[in-house]
């Protein structure tokens, strides 16, 4: 067995036997990985690794948006509308090449992944709370 085979089936271990808490943590980072990834890309003129980036990171984005329920309480909806909106951005981005939006989409990933961070931790403690006031 290759080295890259038993990481991949390490990893995909870890994401099977990881809570749901543990599971976006671990989503929101690769997502920020992928985008940093494109950004370089860009900035190296390597279009077709951008577009590779890219599209993982979008398909990043959809997995998280989809794991909120549809139809259910208002929060779940403004949670999916906004990844939505982070999703577009990313499309947006592949198609114009733009680090820039690449960069706004990456700080809202960011900011939603110490959220989940926060909630986990929050989790572990028993508290069950979230802190949301910085």
């Amino acid at each position: 067995m290759n080295r890259s085979h038993a990481y991949h089936q390490y990893r995909g271990t870890q994401v099977q036997t990881s809570g749901t808490k543990n599971l976006m943590r671990m989503l929101h980072r690769g997502a920020v990985k992928f985008m940093n990834l494109a950004e370089k890309c860009i900035e190296e003129g390597e279009f077709a690794g951008a577009n590779e980036h890219l599209i993982r990171s979008q398909d990043i984005v959809n997995e998280i948006r989809f794991s909120f329920p549809e139809g259910e309480d208002e929060l779940s909806q403004n949670v999916r509308g906004l990844y939505a909106f982070m999703y577009r951005r990313l499309v947006q981005a592949n198609v114009d090449k733009d680090a820039g939006m690449i960069s706004e989409v990456r700080e809202l990933i960011i900011e939603m992944g110490e959220a989940w961070d926060g909630a986990a931790r929050a989790a572990e403690d028993g508290d069950g709370s979230i802190d949301v006031t910085g």
